[in-house]
Parts: C-alpha cells; structure tokens; sequence
C-alpha cells in the first residue's frame, strides 16, 4: 500500500523569439516515481509496521509547448498544449492538456485576465473521510483506477487607485472546475484499514477505493493598501465544492473535503525604523465536512466476577447516513514578530524574527473522535470530542541570504 514516494525529474525548456511581440517556449521532461508498499501486521497487543521491498516504479514524460502572442500594447494571448504519458510496463496512460489564457491592461489602471486549461492528475491523493488523524496515501494510476482530469475556467479584473499619498489595489477572481475520477474511500475503510488489512494497492487490485466526479467554484477578493511605511493586504475567498460517487451516499451529491465556505486573511506591516518592522496576521477558516456517527447501537457486557449485566459499560457500533455530514468548528488565529534586518559578514542579508505564535490562544479543534462519556444517570455514552494543538506559543527565526 503506497504511503510514501521518491521522485526523480529532467526538465529541459527552450525559448524561441520570432519578434519582439512574439515568442514560444518548448520543452519536455522525464520524471521517474518510486512508491513505497507498507503494510501493518496487528496482532492482540502490537501494531508493527513492515516494508516491503517491491517498490512500484511509474515513469511520466512530457513535452509542452505554449505561445505567446502580444497582438496590442498591454495585451497578451498565451495558448500552449501539453502531451503526457504515466505508467509502468503493465498499464500506460497518455493525457492531452490544451490551455490558452487572456491578459490585458486598460486605461485607468483597469486589467483584465481570463483561463480555460484542461489538466490531468496521475497520481491520487486519498485521506481519511472521518474522524481521527488526517492519514493520506498517495495512490498511482493504474488497472482499475484511472487518472484524474479537470476543466478550469477563471475570469478577473484588477484596479489600481492612488489617493494623494497612498495606493490601494483592488481584485476579483472567480473560477469554476469540473473533475472527473477523483478518488475516495469505500464506506467503512480508511487508510489505518487499508494497512492493517493489507488490503487496497496491492498488485494493482483496487478493493476500498471508488471513483466519481465533483465540481467546485468560487470567488477570490483581494486588496492592498500602501501609505509610507504601512502596507494592509486583505484577502477573502468563498467557494463551494460537491462530489458525486455511484457508490457513496446513494449515489447524490455531497460536500468535499475541500468545502470550506468562507476564508479570510489580514495582513499588516508596518517598517519601524530601517532595521525594524512589525508584522502581523490573521487568519480565519469556517468548518470543513468530515463524517461523523449519527446513530450508535449499544452491545452491552456482563461482568466477568458477577455474571450480571454491567449498564455502565459496553460497546458500540456507530451509524452513518450521509457522507461528510458534518462541519468541524471555525478555524482562527492572530500571529504577531518583530524583525530585525542586518548585515552579517559585511555582505550577507540576515533576519532575525521574534514573534507569537496564536496570540489570543484559540482552541482549534486539530481532530475529531468519539469518546466514552456519562450522561446524568452514570452510564456510558458516545460523546464527539476533539482535540487541539499549538496554543500560545513564543517563536524565533534567523535567516541568512547567500
């Protein structure tokens, strides 16, 4: 089961100018990836990892060219196209890419962008759809499992405004993309399943993965502003992504992982002195779906001395009904540092930054997992619980520029 890859890549890019409004780059690459196999063996009171030695080698090459085409001043057409072959000796899949995009300055400060791209994923990463850590493996392509692809559509405008001493930069993104065999887990396994039951990559047999489609898109708002020594950058992103699999969630439409409705980003800086400057952050992210239980039923046990029925203690088989049904807690921090530019070895640029990490110290739940817990009678109950990591933490970096 791959949980782990090396990669080896030759790129080789070549500029061609036909005159000073046109020109192509061309070029190719080979890229070679190893994947890893590990699988666990459990027994009743060990977990040990094995490694195999059979590594699964797959080669990707590529040739791209592209265009580009300055047909007015300011104004710049680029379509290219991109030809790629994955696989090994058992399986070889070959991806056709075309792209083309639009770029143009207007007066008054007015730009305009807008992409169409096709583009294909040959290696897929699958995480865990529930609770507990955010294990992931990293899947190729192979028989039964094809590559990934998309179509990618975006269109923006930016602004530049100046008002006496200071600049403000205004933009907007919105952008749509449609994909077709994305990857999940099967109902009821996980990437801890997959390794303790040596089950899932082997030999090319997929048994605990399916594949689907999803679409996703959104809108992405960003502004800067600059006075003297102060610069505000302010960014907003809302999107909405939905995957359909034949054989998850009856076959409708659920939220991906990645449907994270709203993101917000502040930024500040603000230069002290030469040497100096004062930097702060704030981040903010609304809950992400994962799965939870919506149903638990109970197997209650006897005590072994008494041979009576213990009603404070059992086990439990949890029900799901809905795939990614539920929405973890809001995600936010503030982080502050001070930096402090200076010369080392009389030529060399260095940092050295102090700062705090998780200035208001913000619980952000890390993972979800369910837990023994006692209702007001005494007996055991299910309870969703989470756990947190990185508080209030102090921070140091020094950095050196060769």
């Amino acid at each position: 089961l791959p949980t782990g890859i090396k990669s080896y890549a030759l790129v080789k890019t070549t500029k061609i100018n036909y005159d000073k409004n046109l020109h192509s780059l061309i070029g190719g690459s080979l890229k070679v990836f190893g994947f890893s196999p590990i699988i666990l063996n459990e027994s009743d009171s060990t977990l040990n990892k094995q490694n195999f030695s059979n590594q699964q080698t797959f080669t990707e090459s590529t040739l791209f060219t592209e265009m580009n085409y300055d047909f007015r001043q300011n104004k710049t057409l680029n379509a290219g196209i991109r030809v790629s072959t994955f696989g090994n000796s058992d399986t070889i899949f070959t991806s056709i890419e075309p792209r083309i995009s639009f770029h143009g300055k207007f007066k008054n400060d007015y730009s305009l962008s807008s992409s169409v791209s096709y583009m294909t994923q040959p290696v897929h990463r699958v995480a865990n759809p529930g609770l507990g850590f955010m294990f992931e493996l990293f899947i190729p392509s192979g028989k039964g499992l094809l590559p990934q692809n998309s179509w990618n559509y975006s269109l923006g405008g930016a602004k530049d405004i100046i008002l006496n001493k200071s600049k403000i930069s205004l933009k907007v993104d919105a952008w749509y993309k449609s994909f077709q065999n994305i990857v999940e887990f099967k109902d009821g396994y996980d990437v801890l399943m997959a390794m303790v039951y040596k089950r899932g990559i082997i030999n090319n047999n997929i048994e605990i993965t399916t594949q689907g489609k999803g679409y996703a898109y959104g809108i992405d708002l960003s502004s800067y502003y600059t006075r003297k020594r102060l610069s505000i950058t302010a960014g907003y992103t809302y999107m909405r992504a939905m995957n359909k699999f034949s054989e998850l969630n009856n076959g409708n439409w659920f939220p991906a992982s990645t449907d994270i409705h709203h993101s917000i980003t502040l930024t500040g800086e603000y230069k002290i002195s030469p040497n100096w400057t004062f930097n702060t952050t704030w981040q903010l992210r609304s809950g992400k779906p994962i799965t939870v239980p919506i149903y638990v039923i109970a197997f209650p046990t006897y005590n072994t001395e008494t041979g009576e029925l213990d009603s404070k203690n059992g086990n439990y088989q949890f029900i799901e009904n809905e795939r990614n049904n539920f929405r973890t807690k809001t995600f936010h921090k503030l982080d502050i540092s001070f930096t402090y530019i200076h010369k080392v070895f009389r030529k060399y640029d260095a940092s050295l930054s102090l700062g705090v990490y998780n200035v208001y110290n913000r619980a952000n739940p890390y993972l979800y997992f369910i837990a023994e817990g006692k209702n007001n009678m005494g007996q055991s109950v299910p309870t969703l619980k989470s756990m947190s990591l990185f508080p209030i933490l102090p921070s140091f970096n020094w950095s050196i520029k060769f």
